[in-house]
């Protein structure tokens, strides 16, 4: 069996930091969705559908990639009316334009806003349609070839499918990879990570993996630094529980954690600077932890992050 830190070190090798290598087909997966080019040939960007996630034909030595969008889309008659309607949501939202055919999309990938507050926009507008769980065709086929990039990139994986899988209105639909790694035999279902805090015997959970992402990591006299920054909700979220437990108008000591699988790979406090910031609102919402070597950087960013995409996502890495 496994232990954590051999799970997350598998986790890290899928993260596109090693060269390339030629892929070969998946045993018993359609060969014609194989990726077989060299990364730097153009190929189309179709992608297979599937309505559910596809089997494994060899669980022993495959696992699933899964990435789901995190976002809605908002149909717009013309560009002019897609631009209006964002003018009407303002700048601090996180938003793209897409051209989608004859039609334009706008993206909402802001977590600082409802679907229902998002209607509240467009009922009365004739010139948009309705607002849809998940982000549009071209957005997904960018993120498939993210994916197939950072596939290609491992040399830990020899063969792999992309799919995307076609949900119902409810929720976005998802890329997902089959893939063929090497030491697969030591994963197990994609840890959880959680932020939390614990003071005077109180344990509160702060975040999970699903409101942050690391942004960089960077190096500081000998010190390995992973910035995270977290989403609109987490920020509000972190603070508001943050203030439960912890008096952040006193002396804060080192009560901060972090948890991967059940198991504690960092432990920090906070900074009076930075007390303050959380405390009258003014933080952004970024912060940095420390770790003691750039293996330990890298399994826990590789495990937030498997992949890099420009759109905010969850993703996570599961035995089949």
């Amino acid at each position: 069996m496994a232990t954590r830190r051999q799970l997350l070190t598998a986790i890290a090798a899928t993260t596109p930091l090693l060269a390339g290598c030629s892929k070969g087909p998946v045993d018993g997966i359609n060969d014609e969705n194989q990726r077989q080019t060299p990364k730097n040939e153009a190929t189309s960007d179709e992608i297979e559908t599937l309505s559910e996630d596809p089997e494994c034909s060899n669980p022993d030595e495959q696992s699933r990639l899964i990435v789901t969008p995190r976002g809605v889309s908002v149909v717009a008659e013309t560009k002019e009316a897609a631009e209006s309607f964002t003018a009407e949501l303002g700048p601090e939202m996180e938003f793209e334009i897409v051209e989608t055919g004859d039609e334009y999309a706008v993206e909402v990938r802001s977590d600082a806003i409802s679907i229902e507050e998002l209607r509240s926009y467009t009922d009365d507008r004739s010139d948009l349609g309705p607002v849809r769980v998940g982000l549009t065709t071209p957005t997904l086929r960018r993120i498939a070839q993210s994916v197939r990039d950072s596939l290609d990139q491992s040399e830990d994986v020899s063969a792999y499918s992309v799919y995307r899988i076609r949900t119902g209105e409810s929720e976005s639909d998802r890329i997902v990879a089959v893939i063929n790694i090497q030491g697969a035999e030591g994963l197990s279902p994609s840890s959880d990570v959680t932020f939390y805090a614990e003071s005077d015997g109180e344990r509160r959970t702060l975040v999970d993996k699903s409101l942050f992402q690391v942004t960089e990591v960077t190096e500081d006299n000998n010190r390995i630094l992973v910035h995270i920054q977290l989403t609109e909700t987490g920020r509000t979220q972190y603070r508001n529980r943050l203030r439960e437990v912890v008096d952040l108008q006193g002396q804060v000591g080192q009560v901060l954690y972090i948890d991967v699988g059940g198991e504690t790979v960092w432990n920090g406090g906070i900074s009076r600077q930075l007390a303050e910031a959380i405390r009258s609102g003014e933080w952004s919402g970024e912060f940095s932890v420390v770790f003691p070597g750039r293996d330990e950087a890298s399994a826990f960013t590789s495990t937030v992050n498997l992949i890099q995409l420009s759109v905010p996502a969850e993703t996570r890495l599961e035995r089949c």
